[in-house]
């Protein structure tokens, strides 16, 4: 047993902050970003977002939205596919992610960041 502590220790502190990719680029950043929010997962879908004030209180709308649909619409999101319709770059470090998902088709469209050489969605 006392073998075991320093193991669990070690998987606790490994896990913690690398538990998402980096996005590569800005579509990485809105794809990894939408299917944590059709799949219901959103702490995958934080992050991917500036971690400040606005941003939690938008993830956290949405996450509403989500938990306000019923079991069969939730379980419909989580099976859908995410279609990206077209990537527009607005500035070397923006660009704007047009998208649709296979269960409703609504087109809606994502702001990307480059800030600091990280990519982040920007739900402004």
């Amino acid at each position: 047993m006392k073998h075991l502590l320093p193991l669990l220790f070690l998987l606790l502190f490994s896990c913690s902050d690398n538990e998402f990719p980096k996005a590569e680029n800005a579509l990485d950043a809105a794809r990894e970003f939408l299917d944590g929010t059709l799949k219901g997962n959103f702490r995958k879908s934080a992050a991917y977002l500036p971690q400040d004030d606005k941003h939690k209180d938008a993830l956290e709308s949405i996450k509403q939205k989500y938990y306000s649909y019923n079991d069969q619409q939730r379980q419909d999101y989580r099976a859908a596919s995410l279609i990206i319709l077209k990537e527009r770059p607005v500035a070397e470090n923006e660009s704007v992610i047009y998208y649709k998902n296979s269960f409703d088709g609504t087109a809606d469209s994502l702001k990307v960041r480059n800030t600091q050489g990280t990519w982040l969605v920007d739900l402004e």
